[in-house]
């Protein structure tokens, strides 16, 4: 009983000490603040009422924390963890290896390259991690406008600011079969403005489809190099879909339209020598037969099928073509009459 209660007594007796003398230095940390704590080798911590932890630790401010090797905290309030770490302004926080806090209030995660070439955040009231030398990787900060993010920059110009290398991209991925991922843009009271989605395994065999599609109904489909312009378009009744690219409904608007067309397709082949040109007795039967011209498709074909731009203007070279080498005859028929009278 006697030897628990000397015990008891040596106990306190040591607390009361540690208490009452609030420096702890252990082995050889100098200047040590009578008002702060050392915890390792060779620390220097003369700010007031900080604590370095670990080896050659610099804490010079106070209400400050080192812990770990080779760190540095200036600024109150900061604390610096890991190895070469620094801070240099106050409420600031560095964790890591060559890494440096130089704004108030800023947080730097990470690591830098050396000693002289460092992860450094300079940005007040902001959050910075990186891993690849000195390059920012994830920043976090605020404007007049709110806050901003920003990827791979330290400096973001908008809400979020991704910066992208040589062949780099942003990824989104689905989890499941049969839907979509994508982007939805709304205004300030959150009714949806535009959207932008990529399906996979689109049903109806239309396989990955990206959409841009608006609250009013200006859409814009993308699919197995097919561009839609408009409503849905339903391709089950089109036999010859395949072949085209483009699809646009209510139609286009446009200063000028460009249209290749093959050799030998333009009607410049009227005015060879060769060329049979119908009597126009001939033409007058056709037409009174079939309700068109020859060799122009009639009016159901167009409604079923649509028109070629470039054939169809050929075609009405043709008949204008035609047209002006019956003129020519007529004309030296006139002048055949009027010789003879």
């Amino acid at each position: 009983m006697k030897n628990k209660l000397s015990f008891v007594i040596l106990v306190f007796g040591l607390l009361t000490s540690i208490n009452t003398y609030a420096q702890t230095n252990w082995i050889l940390n100098t200047p040590l603040n009578p008002t702060s704590s050392a915890l390792g080798d060779q620390n220097q911590v003369p700010g007031t009422f900080s604590g370095a932890f670990g080896f050659q630790n610099i804490v010079e401010d106070s209400y400050s924390n080192a812990f770990g090797a080779f760190n540095t905290v200036r600024g109150v309030y900061s604390y610096s963890f890991g190895l070469h770490s620094e801070t240099t302004k106050p409420f600031s926080f560095a964790a890591g290896r060559y890494v440096q806090a130089a704004g108030i209030n800023s947080f730097v995660f990470g690591k830098g390259a050396t000693t002289t070439n460092k992860l450094v955040n300079s940005k007040d009231y902001s959050f910075l991690v990186g891993f690849k030398n000195k390059e920012p990787g994830f920043f976090v900060s605020r404007n007049s406008d709110g806050p901003i993010v920003g990827v791979a920059t330290d400096d973001p110009q908008a809400r979020l600011d991704v910066h992208l290398g040589d062949k780099q991209e942003i990824r989104i991925q689905s989890e499941i079969d049969n839907t979509y991922g994508g982007l939805s843009f709304r205004d300030h009271v959150g009714n949806e403005t535009w959207r932008i989605r990529a399906f996979n395994n689109f049903t109806g065999g239309y396989n990955s489809i990206l959409s841009i599609v608006s609250s009013k109904k200006h859409d814009l489909w993308i699919s197995a190099g097919k561009t839609m312009i408009g409503d849905w378009f339903d391709f089950d009744p089109c036999t010859d879909c395949d072949d085209y690219e483009l699809f646009v409904k209510k139609g286009i608007r446009t200063q000028k339209i460009k249209v290749d067309v093959a050799a030998g397709v333009w009607a410049d082949y009227v005015f060879k020598s060769d060329y049979e040109l119908k009597p126009l007795e001939e033409v007058e039967t056709f037409i009174n037969t079939n309700g068109h011209l020859p060799n122009v498709p009639s009016a159901k074909e167009v409604e079923e099928n649509g028109v070629n731009l470039g054939e169809m203007d050929a075609k009405l070279l043709e008949k204008i073509e035609e047209l002006t080498l019956y003129v020519i005859e007529l004309k030296k028929e006139i002048n055949e009459l009027k010789r003879k009278q």
